[in-house]
Parts: structure tokens; C-alpha cells; sequence
């Protein structure tokens, strides 16, 4: 995916006709690997545009907004530094272990959960998901499967607008909260008052001792830390199967609304 995004900003600094593009392009291109000291109203001034423009610019590669690129870029060079620190089969047979010990660690927990899960989302009239950073990926790609099977969803990258879902949630609903840790206050404000509306809510973290959510009945625990260098909390695969087996049980569940000769699951 980084490769992808860094041909498409390298196209538009080359060849874009608009002007704006172009020299947003050239400047994300010149300072990559310093990108995290610069937030949009830096990179706004220093190009001369609006921070609305680097937002249409990051749409147009396919992210969210301009904290989409950030963390992409951020993940993309923690991905290299773990990659430098050790030879490529070691790092490989690393991951390989991460990756299968972490998939095996969430079918053992979700085992007996999953299907009142499925059940709850599948009956809810409006799914509204809380997620930031990495999982915003992973969450989109969660929507785009859950709108093929006609499922009402509500999502923003920015967990502050995301506090605005709590005023307007209601018992018919369901809210999915995506965090590894659950660290930020925003999650304990989002969370406190879920629990005051009494929202059916599904937590997938690796956070068990938050009082928060102890009592909850749909959390899917995050089993490992996949970080090969183990320098940032993240368990990538872990919620990338869990979303993926909760949307193949929502298939079982939406046959007859589906038409499978035109469904590509992908």
C-alpha cells in the first residue's frame, strides 16, 4: 500500500496540472522521513495552500485526510527500522510466529462470543464505529465489506468527531470500539457514556482491567502485542480477523439479501 501511495504522490509532483497538488506533492516527497514534525497548518503555510486542499490531496491517494497520511507513513518506517535492525529471515520467521500465535490467540477467544456478536450486529439499525490511527485501515475496509451486504455504518478518523456518535446513538444501534490499549481519554469519554445510554457495544483491545469494561458481553481481546521490536502496542492481524470472520458469519446471516453471483469478496 505504502509503495502505491509514494508512486501516486511521485506522479502528481511530476505531472499534476494542479498547481496546489503538485507542490503539496513535492514537499511531502522532499521531507518523508521527517513528515511527523510537520502538522497540516505547518504543511498548509510552508505550501501555501489551505489545510482543505491537503485534505483533497490526501483523498485523492486514496486516504482519509491528512492524519491517514501520517499514520501511514509512520507505520511504513517502523516497518523499515524493525527490517534494519535484523536480517530479512529472522525478521521473516519473526513475523511468521507473531502472525500465527496472534490469529490463533483470537479464534480461541472469539469462539464462543462470535455469534452473539454477528447476531447483534446483523439486528442493529446503525453500526457506529470509534477507531484511530492504524485500525483506520482496517475500518475502512470493514465498511466497504458491511455496505455490500447493506448494513448502515458511520465512521470518521477523528476520534474527537467521533465523540459527536455518542449524542445521537440510541438503543437500537450498535457501537464498535476498536483500540488496542484504550489509552486515550477520548475512548474512556466515548465509553462512559455508551454505557450511560446503554448502547450494545462490541470492544475488541488488549485491555482487560478497564472498569469500563469489565461487565461488557461483546469484547474480543487482542491476544498479542504483534510488534516484532515490541516498541509499539499494535495487533493488526488479530483485528483483521476478527473483522473478517464477523463479515463472512453476516453473509451466512444475509444470503437471501445478497446477490453472491455479483458479490466479490475481496
Amino acid at each position: 500500500m505504502m509503495k502505491s501511495i509514494l508512486n501516486q504522490i511521485n506522479q502528481i509532483a511530476k505531472h499534476s496540472d494542479n498547481i496546489s497538488f503538485k507542490v503539496i506533492a513535492e514537499f511531502i516527497g522532499n521531507n518523508f522521513e521527517n513528515l511527523d514534525n510537520y502538522t497540516i497548518f505547518d504543511v498548509s503555510k510552508l505550501t501555501n495552500t489551505s489545510a482543505s486542499t491537503i485534505t483533497r490531496f490526501c483523498k485523492k491517494i486514496g486516504l482519509t485526510g491528512y492524519k491517514s497520511l501520517y499514520w501511514t507513513i509512520q507505520t511504513h518506517k517502523k516497518i523499515m527500522d524493525e527490517q534494519n535492525e535484523a536480517p530479512y529471515e529472522e525478521v521473516r520467521c519473526m513475523l511468521t510466529d507473531v502472525v500465527v500465535n496472534s490469529i490463533n490467540g483470537a479464534a480461541f477467544y472469539s469462539k464462543n462470543r462470535i455469534e452473539r456478536i454477528v447476531n447483534s450486529i446483523n439486528e442493529a439499525k446503525n453500526i457506529y464505529i470509534f477507531g484511530t490511527g492504524n485500525d483506520s485501515f482496517l475500518i475502512h475496509l470493514f465498511i466497504n465489506w458491511l455496505i455490500k451486504i447493506n448494513l448502515k455504518t458511520f465512521y470518521v478518523a477523528d476520534l474527537t468527531c467521533q465523540q459527536s456518535f455518542t449524542e445521537i446513538i440510541n438503543s437500537n444501534d450498535i457501537a464498535i470500539v476498536i483500540s488496542y490499549s484504550l489509552k486515550e481519554n477520548d475512548y474512556s469519554n466515548i465509553i462512559e457514556k455508551l454505557n450511560y445510554k446503554n448502547i450494545n457495544t462490541l470492544i475488541i483491545t488488549n485491555e482487560n482491567e478497564n472498569e469500563l469494561i469489565k461487565n461488557k458481553d461483546l469484547t474480543l481481546k487482542l491476544p498479542v502485542n504483534e510488534s516484532i521490536n515490541k516498541s509499539n502496542d499494535e495487533s493488526y492481524f488479530a483485528v483483521l480477523y476478527y473483522l473478517r470472520i464477523i463479515y463472512y458469519k453476516l453473509l451466512e446471516l444475509n444470503r437471501h439479501k445478497v446477490n453472491f453471483n455479483k458479490l466479490c469478496i475481496n
